[in-house]
């Protein structure tokens, strides 16, 4: 849901600032409810290059909390490429289930991270951040099961899509899982696994954590991370060659192309 979220609030500030205009499913409440950005200068539009750079920012909260550590760090790709390309801004992002729940939906769960990321950065990228992050693992109220011992309810829920049989789930099957049946996805054996999976994870896992973030950096050398890029075309993926059927050999013109003459109708009349 964060990245969701994320990626609509980019695109609102490429509204207007591209050469061929860009669609995308506006949400208003956004800007009204989640957050405020202040532009240092509305009229500034920057064409981003390439780079390598490494937004583990914000050092690990917990030792054996991977996801943790992944999600404090969630947010400088949006800001860092947000000043790269709109220059500096003032901004206050907001998560929390109340709003979060209104505008997404249950569709990316229960919504149970909590944030507020204040951020400022100039024009030449001295940046200050003063971020307050929580996640909270709860059990899956969408799951009506009953608690251990008699059920297998609690945060984790094992969902097996893999027997949809869907052209588009099939080819996936096949590109994904190539050990898989092409018609029967997982075996029994399989979703058997995968339920323990399932019963482990619920015992031994809680992602739970809450930290506070206050720092400032200097983006100023953004150049020491740009990338050149090859302009040399790539080779095609293995499995699109596979798939892309037989060849076509030659194109046919438009022009080429006669139109038949419609074929009249006896019509009867009684």
């Amino acid at each position: 849901m964060m990245r969701v979220k994320l990626i609509h609030m980019w695109l609102d500030y490429f509204t207007g600032c591209t050469d061929v205009p860009i669609g995308y499913p506006m949400r208003h409440a956004l800007q009204k409810d989640h957050y405020k950005i202040k532009l240092n200068n509305e009229h500034v539009r920057k064409e981003m290059v390439y780079e390598k750079f490494d937004y583990n920012i914000i050092p690990p909260v917990a030792e054996n909390n991977p996801f943790a550590n992944q999600l404090v760090n969630e947010i400088w790709p949006f800001l860092r490429n947000l000043w790269r390309s709109r220059g500096g801004f003032e901004a206050e992002i907001l998560f929390n289930p109340e709003i979060d729940l209104k505008e997404f939906g249950t569709q990316y769960g229960p919504a149970q991270f909590y944030a507020t990321y204040k951020f400022k950065i100039t024009d030449e990228g001295q940046w200050d951040a003063d971020f307050d992050i929580k996640f909270e693992q709860v059990d899956n109220p969408l799951d009506d099961r009953e608690y251990p011992p008699e059920g297998r309810k609690g945060a984790f829920y094992a969902q097996d899509y893999s027997r949809w049989q869907s052209n588009t789930v099939k080819r996936a099957r096949k590109l994904a899982k190539p050990t898989w049946s092409s018609d029967e996805g997982r075996s029994g054996q399989d979703f058997a696994d995968l339920l323990d999976e399932e019963a482990y994870l619920n015992e031994t896992i809680d992602f739970s954590f809450h930290t506070q973030f206050k720092g400032s950096g200097d983006w100023s050398n953004h150049e020491k991370y740009q990338v050149d890029v090859s302009n040399e075309k790539r080779d095609a993926m293995p499995e699109k060659e596979a798939d892309s059927g037989t060849a076509v050999k030659s194109s046919i013109s438009l022009d080429s192309i006669q139109k038949l003459p419609s074929r009249k109708r006896d019509v009867i009349i009684t």
